[in-house]
């Protein structure tokens, strides 16, 4: 067997280690600060009660990070001020009740591309016309769209619960993402009425991260998945914690090992064929892969895999299996078995060929 290295991923992050007997003014200094921004109309980061987001915050500050808001700094709570902007490592910015001042988007545009983090968190029809103003500044748009109360997703970091989540549309395609099944849209207009009529049927991104200038922005259409009372719920901690993680570059190795690129089958008429292939983790980081063909080859190649993926932990081998059926009016069919790789909020994928031969021995 050949040994070949698909897909080798390096993400570089700059992390500073802290000795606990030399922690100091300055090494707290040195901390990323977060800003929850309170002059949009959100407040709850000393809410312990179940709508509150003082489980995030506890989490973050175990992370090391400073967090922070308007009023905890003594800032001016009616607007976002260049103040605020210098204190402010990772800006966060939830379900804007008010405008943005032209001042205050170039405020926010210069922070991002000199380096600053601004995450855009937006979950209801009444705070899109004043989010959108922003986030179309960064090539993004939050859709008025309701897709459930509650939308389930299996994801790397495994089961989301996003809370009524509104759908994210992008200029380009994002660095990260995370969507949902095949799902049914509902127009949305106001959170004091019931959905209206359907929209459509797709795949929903309903986080999105995206680098711009020398920083980064990252927009989530659902606040609630953030509060107390959800935030154990599944995965959802480490899905919001990873969120962080991407922010600051942190490195992955995501390194899988196929033991061939291509399986090749001979199958006699009317018969089928079987070929098994290995692959090996050999990252530092767990991963959902999932495995598909081409419409083309939907009733030929069947790999057999459950279809809710298949996790493979660092250090682990797999051995798949593939059966190939007889196909009427064909003497050869090529094609290739996509292996699509989730793990954290990054997604990639592989390609294996397949060539099968008919006739007779």
């Amino acid at each position: 067997m050949i040994i070949l290295i698909l897909y080798i991923s390096t993400h570089i992050s700059t992390t500073i280690a802290l000795n606990n007997e030399d922690i100091n003014n300055e090494d707290i200094n040195n901390k990323e600060t977060i800003v929850f921004d309170n002059s949009t109309g959100f407040f709850g980061m000393e809410n312990e009660g179940p709508l509150g987001l003082s489980t995030l915050r506890d989490e973050l500050e175990f992370k090391e990070y400073n967090v922070k808001d308007n009023i905890e700094m003594g800032l001016n709570a009616d607007t976002i001020t260049k103040d605020l902007i210098n204190e402010a490592h990772i800006l966060i910015l939830i379900n804007s009740d008010r405008r943005f001042k032209r001042e205050e988007i170039a405020l926010i545009k210069d922070f991002v591309a000199n380096g600053g983090k601004l995450l855009l968190v937006t979950d209801t029809p009444e705070s899109l016309t004043n989010m959108n103003k922003l986030a179309r500044r960064f090539g993004a748009e939050f859709l008025d769209y309701y897709l459930g109360d509650e939308v389930k997703i299996e994801s790397g970091m495994g089961e989301i619960y996003l809370i009524s989540p509104i759908p994210i549309s992008l200029e380009k395609e994002p660095e990260v993402l995370l969507q949902t099944d095949f799902i049914e849209a509902k127009e949305w207009p106001s959170v004091w009425e019931r959905p209206g009529k359907k929209v459509k049927k797709a795949n929903f991104v309903v986080f999105a991260g995206i680098r711009y200038g020398e920083g980064s922005v990252a927009f989530l259409g659902d606040k609630d998945i953030f509060l107390n009372k959800n935030i154990k719920k599944g995965n959802n901690l480490n899905f919001a914690l990873s969120i962080f993680d991407w922010f600051e570059h942190k490195e992955t190795d995501d390194t899988i090992v196929y033991s061939t690129d291509k399986l090749e089958f001979f199958v006699k008429k009317g018969e089928t064929s079987t070929a098994i292939f290995a692959i090996k983790n050999r990252g530092d980081i767990e991963q959902v892969l999932k495995f598909e063909v081409p419409s083309y080859l939907k009733d030929t190649v069947f790999v057999q895999v459950d279809g809710n993926g298949l996790k493979i932990k660092p250090g682990e081998t797999k051995v798949i299996r593939v059966k190939i059926n007889w196909r009427k009016n064909a003497s050869s069919v090529t094609g290739f078995i996509v292996v699509k790789r989730e793990f954290g909020l990054y997604r990639t994928a592989d390609y294996i060929k397949v060539e099968m031969f008919q006739g007779e021995i």
